[in-house]
């Protein structure tokens, strides 16, 4: 009482009709029950319908070789050989019991004999030639299989070389067209507009990065408002600053990265590097963002690319400031 019966089951669909120790230890096949099902009909067809021929005696073909060329041809040689036994063991019981015999040692008769003898012999050759056929069919599967997923494997470790060949290739032309681009905005970043610094930060970042999004944005009272994304003036509503980014990129003046964000607790951040806008010699009061890249760009050269801008602008950012009228 309160136990749960369970069907246990191996790998190879066998079934154990209890789940006490018996069917622990020994689990059963799916032909077992088959076969012995198959069998008891046919035994209770026999006694009842042709009572004057136990176990199909004289009926040619015996209709237990049904039994045993199906299970032996479907399942190999234990179905093969269980099914011959079951049988053969049906064909005495029934001949014994209704034949009339007295002595077990009278079905040594060739007359009784021959059915059990051909059930033997068929059943075991059948068996171990089917059984041949799957364990060969079941060596190829597993052959194939290997070869399958070391194919698989192969393809995988292939196309991430082609990856990081595509990679080192775009970073060896990046690194060879950094310094033309540097170049170019040079003017733009030794100009004495600070928007058009501004512009030109975010236009230079996210084009020597391959970024998807770079902004800048002016920082009020812990609040930041968007002025320039990509090289492109932008408006907004202001947001509220993170405030490890308060304390790490405003009063220590550092670029901070992804990694971290994540080492401090900092829940999703949007932002993969940031770094502070200002005179050297002032309080920064604007932020330049990084804040949407392919992630396999995003790299330690990525990150010093990033500081030599930051660097750079503060240079620029200080040089404008200081031409600047004293009324602005």
């Amino acid at each position: 009482m309160g136990k749960d019966v369970t069907d246990s089951r191996d790998a190879g669909g066998a079934i154990s009709p209890c789940g006490g120790w018996l069917g622990r230890q020994i689990p059963l096949p799916m032909y077992v029950g088959e076969a012995a099902l198959l069998v008891g009909v046919m035994t209770v067809l026999n006694l009842g319908w042709m009572p004057t021929k136990p176990g199909f005696i004289g009926v040619e073909p015996n209709p237990y070789w049904a039994v045993i060329l199906l299970f032996g041809g479907r399942y190999g040689f234990r179905a093969a050989l269980f099914a011959v036994v079951l049988c053969t063991f049906a064909y005495c019981a029934a001949i014994v019991w209704r034949g009339g015999l007295i002595h077990p040692h009278d079905l040594m008769a060739w007359h009784y004999a021959k059915s059990p003898v051909l059930f033997i012999a068929v059943g075991v050759v059948l068996g171990m030639l089917v059984q041949r056929d799957k364990d060969r069919i079941a060596r190829y599967e597993k052959e194939r299989a290997e070869h399958e997923r070391l194919r698989e494997q192969m393809a995988g470790e292939r196309e991430q070389l082609r990856r990081n060949n595509e990679e080192l290739a775009s970073r060896i032309v990046g690194a060879s067209e950094t310094l033309p681009i540097l170049y170019r905005y040079a003017k733009r970043l030794n100009c004495l507009d600070v928007q058009q610094i501004y512009l030109a930060l975010s236009e230079l970042v996210q084009e020597v990065t391959k970024a998807e999004q770079v902004s800048v944005y002016r920082v009020r009272q812990g609040r930041t408002v968007p002025l320039a994304r990509n090289g492109k003036r932008l408006l907004g509503p202001d947001k509220r600053l993170d405030p490890v980014l308060q304390a790490e990129v405003l009063e220590r003046r550092r670029v901070v990265t992804l990694e971290d964000l994540l080492e401090r607790g900092v829940a999703r951040p949007e932002v993969y590097l940031c770094g502070p806008l200002g005179a050297p010699t002032s309080a920064p009061d604007a932020i330049l963002m990084l804040e949407r890249i392919d992630f396999v760009r995003f790299h330690e050269g990525t990150i010093r690319l990033f500081k030599v801008v930051i660097d750079w602008a503060a240079n620029c950012l200080a040089r404008a400031l200081d031409q600047r009228p004293k009324d602005e």
